[in-house]
């Protein structure tokens, strides 16, 4: 891709499903990549050595001045937990230790759809595929949540998306961070891409909250993000009390791949805030798998 040093898509193996691990675990864990700087297409061009060693030196220079000014602003206007009331213990981070330990998250040892990663409410045991997979399976590869959509990840998602909470996008993206540790392998992701929005919707909301997650967590991980190369060119109406097909139907045709050859070949992470039937992101993974792409993995918070 012009101005981007990317990975070519390799044989590998599929993402692997970690045994035992927990998401706390799993964000203890040292960063496995540092490929690249986050954001495309602004961030990361091949240049000179100069220019890039000089724009790295500002980037880290530019973090070091933010985290000082993150604590001077702790120390003025503490960070209170949404969930407690009370002062938050974990750096950096609205949700206090002891909520977070206690968000209702997924874990690798529940029954789950092999495909699209569904936690069924009733009985089962181990991975099964689930009737609407085998029915008319989603053209993603794979896809996670973090959590259910309930209690806590609930309140933060919801003020997240329609409060303009975004100072919960750190407490988010760590829930994001555990869960692509625990079911995906970082190495093998050439790009991050979030859900996109209908240019209308993102001018009234003012931001794409997808957008946001998907550029904190690629950054994590030094991998790139690109809001650049997948567009909502169909304004649809909101899905929330459509049926499962309804929804399919809403959102057919509705996305488009603007730059085919940056795709082709490669292996995508899709991410979006809450997953509910998952027509959004077969949509949008159908799209990427007929420009081209290897696979599409999708990653959300939670799962409605």
């Amino acid at each position: 891709m012009p101005g981007t040093e990317t990975s070519g898509a390799s044989a590998s193996p599929a993402p692997h499903e970690a045994g035992d691990g927990t998401y706390l675990e799993a964000l203890a864990k040292p960063l496995a990549s540092t490929r690249g700087t986050g954001i495309l297409p602004v961030l990361h061009g091949r240049g000179d050595a100069h220019a890039t060693r000089g724009f790295a030196r500002s980037v880290a220079i530019g973090h070091k001045l933010a985290h000082g000014a993150g604590r001077l602003l702790d120390l003025v206007y503490p960070r209170i937990c949404p969930l407690c009331s009370e002062l938050s213990d974990r750096p950096g981070r609205l949700i206090c230790w002891r909520c977070f330990t206690r968000l209702p998250l997924h874990t690798v040892d529940q029954p789950h759809c092999r495909h699209c990663g569904l936690v069924p409410e009733g009985e089962a045991e181990g991975q099964f595929l689930c009737d609407v997979c085998r029915r008319a399976p989603p053209a993603f590869d794979m896809a996670r949540t973090a959590a259910p959509f309930r209690s806590g990840v609930r309140v933060l998602l919801h003020d997240f998306k329609y409060n303009s909470a975004t100072w919960y996008r750190a407490d988010l993206t760590d829930l994001l961070e555990g869960a692509l540790r625990t079911y995906y392998d970082p190495a093998q992701i050439d790009f991050v891409l979030p859900v996109p929005l209908h240019a209308g919707r993102l001018r009234k909301r003012g931001y794409n909250q997808s957008a946001l997650l998907a550029a904190s967590l690629a950054r994590r991980f030094g991998l790139e993000a690109s809001t650049a190369i997948l567009q909502r060119f169909l304004a649809t109406p909101t899905q929330t009390h459509l049926s499962a097909a309804a929804r399919r139907q809403n959102v057919h045709g509705a996305f488009r791949v603007v730059h085919p050859e940056w795709v082709r070949g490669r292996t995508l992470l899709v991410i979006d805030d809450v997953m509910t039937t998952g027509a959004t992101l077969h949509e949008v993974a159908r799209a990427l798998k007929r420009a081209g792409a290897w696979r599409v993995w999708v990653l959300a918070v939670a799962r409605g």
